[in-house]
């Protein structure tokens, strides 16, 4: 029987049946809440407040109660309230904004999507051609050559010709029609997309110069916090259905008030150039990504095909043609491709390690000889995914910590200022690196009440450490803006050590897959979104990348958006992508015996080998241990 939901402070209402949970409410009307955990009741990011009985927008006072979307199963009418999450949309500033592989002249001459200006001559007595034929004459003048039209868009292009009267602007790309509008519309806009698993980073391109206006960070919203969880997801009833759906709407949500601030309009954006990991692309695209996580590990394909924006849900151009960057393999996917492709790799003679830090670590090694790869199961913590108080680098969040001695208050620097909302990727590297300094943190990963941290305390869980308290002081209560305490738990900690074992590992593995040491690499390159305010001291201290001369690490910031965003303005760069991709081994951990030896020996701070592979981080920290 279904029953009626309503959405306060917004005018959305839609209907589900009975037993459905208030998640699967909320996707039905639009809107979509963060799921890390798939549904599980185990993350707790879906917290919702409700009513029974449907009530109107004024909404003020009375009793709400606090449930989680995934788990409360709707029995009568509902109202929802969706309280702000602690993940946020972050505006980027316009261009490159970390990156020393790209600058922000750089503008082909052979773009992928080609635009005309044409004045066409109208038909009369002497001249009956049809109409697509006299487009597509006025087109080869132009050496553009046997244009190929959807149906749809030769149903329209009569009137479509007589309303702009003959003076059009067209847009084509591979020899196909994208779209026809008034010769002096503005210039057409490209959108560069990384649809990571925990953040999705979208730069908006004006195709006449290269021109980046603007960008948007904000999070995925598909549900399961790791690639295998949201394949887990994908596979249970509707499940692929909602995991496409809420990889359009990470995009969309992000879109629209990207283009809001720009003046500009959706139907603007003619082309879609997107870079993901093997599952997201699967997901994006609806395919069965199954096979994904069972041996073999076998994807449904590594090269896709054009798509059509309209056929996905995107809220551009519905004719807008969408790229998808090659995969490698099940888990080397296209975003490891543009990073490499954008931070040109694949054309240095010097052996590198190229790092993507992110949710499915995925690290390269090699140079314009020889490549491989592989993908670290490191999991979202330095992404916030994970955390108790984690999230994603966005307002409010935690993005550096100091602190001198144990007994000593902190510094906290909160991204806008104010009081902390939770703590991000850069934040929780600074902690990590600070607690082990003054020895509150342990090597093995637990924390020291002997060290007389005034922060220390027993929570719920174990011990944890508080960055913030209530607002009066030391209380657990939030103050007027909402914000309570910030901590980070000993269950935190054993997670991104967890995490940073994994990814130093997968390093280790790939070198001694060849017979090459750490001393042998010639450049670090670190890419990816996490780590816009990432300190390399901070990443050594805890073991999170090795201990090399400072001048062999070089960070190109997020290498996977870049790579999209050449690849829509550049023939040649797709190209080159379509060569890196050829060109990479992919080496598959789980099946590496090396691999679990080395996480292992990973599961310590710095690492179980300090001495030998971290001599001058162990000579700062090993007074704190009795060494």
């Amino acid at each position: 029987m279904p029953v009626p939901v309503r959405f306060a402070d917004s005018d959305l209402k839609t209907e589900v049946e009975e037993g459905a949970t208030v998640l699967e409410a909320a996707a039905r009307a639009g809107l979509w809440l963060p799921a890390p955990c798939g549904g599980e009741g185990t993350c707790g990011r879906c917290q919702v407040e409700i009513r029974e009985g449907l009530e109107d927008n004024r909404l003020e006072g009375g009793d709400w109660e606090k449930v989680l979307a995934c788990r409360k199963q709707i029995e009568g009418p509902l109202t929802v309230r969706i309280a702000p999450p602690l993940t946020g949309l972050l505006p980027l500033p316009p261009g490159p904004a970390v990156s020393d592989v790209m600058t922000s002249d750089f503008f082909p001459a052979d773009p992928p999507l080609l635009i005309y200006r044409l004045r066409l001559t109208p038909p009369h007595a002497d001249d009956k051609q049809s109409d697509l034929s006299r487009l597509r004459q006025a087109l080869s003048r132009h050496n553009c050559l046997d244009l190929e039209i959807e149906a749809s868009q030769l149903a329209q292009l009569p009137r479509r010709l007589r309303e702009l009267e003959w003076q059009i602007q067209v847009t084509v790309m591979n020899g196909r029609l994208v779209d026809i509008v008034p010769l002096e519309s503005p210039n057409p806009l490209a959108l560069a997309v990384d649809l990571g698993t925990t953040s999705v980073w979208l730069e908006l391109l004006d195709l006449s110069d290269g021109k980046i206006l603007g960008g948007m960070a904000g999070p995925n919203l598909q549900q399961g916090e790791d690639v295998i969880s949201r394949i887990i997801a994908a596979n249970k009833p509707r499940g692929y259905e909602f995991q496409q759906k809420a990889a359009v709407a990470s995009i969309n949500q992000l879109l629209e008030p990207l283009l809001r601030a720009l003046g500009r309009a959706g139907e603007e954006i003619k082309l879609v150039s997107l870079a993901g990991n093997t599952v997201m692309s699967h997901l994006l695209q609806g395919l069965n990504c199954r096979y994904l996580r069972l041996a073999p590990y076998v994807p449904a394909a590594e090269n896709f095909p054009l798509m059509q924006a309209g056929q996905l849900g995107l809220a551009v151009c519905p004719h807008a043609p969408v790229m998808l960057m090659p995969a490698v393999s099940a888990y080397v996917g296209g975003d490891i491709v543009a990073g490499i492709m954008a931070a040109e790799m694949h054309q240095s003679e010097a052996l590198t390690l190229f790092i993507d830090l992110g949710t499915n670590g995925e690290v390269a090694l090699g140079n314009n000889q020889w490549m491989m790869a592989a993908a670290a199961s490191a999991g979202p913590a330095f992404e916030g995914g994970g955390i108790s108080m984690g999230m994603n680098f966005a307002p409010g969040a935690i993005i550096d910590f100091r602190l001198s001695r144990p007994e000593d208050e902190p510094v906290l620097t909160v991204l806008g200022g104010g009081r902390a909302r939770g703590i991000c990727g850069s934040g929780l590297l600074a902690l990590l690196s600070h607690l082990l300094q003054t020895g509150i943190l342990e090597p093995g990963g637990r924390l020291n009440q002997q060290r007389g941290a005034k922060r220390l305390r027993e929570g719920e869980g174990g011990l944890e450490y508080v960055l913030q308290w209530g607002e009066d002081g030391h209380d657990d209560h939030d103050g007027h803006d909402g914000y309570g305490p910030v901590v980070v738990t000993e269950a935190d900690i054993q997670n991104l050590l967890r995490a940073k074992g994994a990814m130093y590992a997968a390093y280790a593995t790939l070198l001694g897959t060849v017979g090459l040491r750490f001393s042998d690499v010639e450049q670090i390159i670190l890419a990816g979104s996490f780590g816009n305010s990432l300190n390399l001291e901070h990443a050594v201290t805890i073991g999170l990348l090795p201990e090399l001369p400072v001048e062999k690490f070089r960070y190109v910031g997020n290498s996977s958006l870049s790579g999209a965003r050449l690849a829509a303005l550049s023939t040649g760069r797709i190209c080159a992508a379509e060569r890196v991709k050829a060109g990479i081994t992919s080496l598959e951990l789980a099946e590496q015996p090396l691999y679990m030896a080395n996480y292992t020996a990973a599961l310590f701070f710095p690492h179980t080998q300090a001495e030998e592979l971290f001599p001058k981080t162990w000579r700062r920290l090993k007074n704190n241990f009795g060494g």
